[in-house]
């Protein structure tokens, strides 16, 4: 018997392989499944009524000009010292003209600067169709 190759079934690899991958795709379905309480469907998520943490999960940017210390936590990089440095220079100095005034910031640089500029703008958005 020592000769002899053990026979294979092949199909059994095959349920098996097709087990894991079911067992795959339902588990990223309902890891994905996003449940909009109060929100009736085909509705349209309008960006003004988005917290700031919502829109930062969104991609959506964050008015400087406008935004709140607890807003501005929201930005990966800031937390509540740098918030409150940004409100107070905005207070001083009047609104950001430019994104990259917030450099002048003290505890902003550069690298800081490039690391959240993604997540920040000055500019008002376009009003959103009724």
């Amino acid at each position: 018997m020592k000769g002899r190759p053990i026979p294979r079934d092949p199909s059994g690899i095959l349920i098996l392989f097709l087990l894991v991958l079911i067992i795959a795709w339902a588990g990223t379905k309902s890891r994905t499944k996003i449940v909009n309480r109060g929100m009736r469907s085909g509705e349209e998520i309008r960006s003004e009524n988005l917290s700031a943490f919502q829109k930062v999960t969104l991609g959506k940017p964050i008015m400087i000009n406008a935004a709140s210390e607890q807003d501005l936590q929201a930005i990966p990089g800031i937390g509540p010292k740098l918030a409150h440095e940004i409100i107070l220079k905005r207070e001083r100095s009047g609104k950001f003209l430019h994104m990259e005034d917030l450099v002048s910031v003290p505890g902003i640089g550069p690298k800081l600067f490039e690391s959240i500029k993604k997540y920040i703008t000055i500019q008002e958005p376009l009003a959103e169709k009724e």
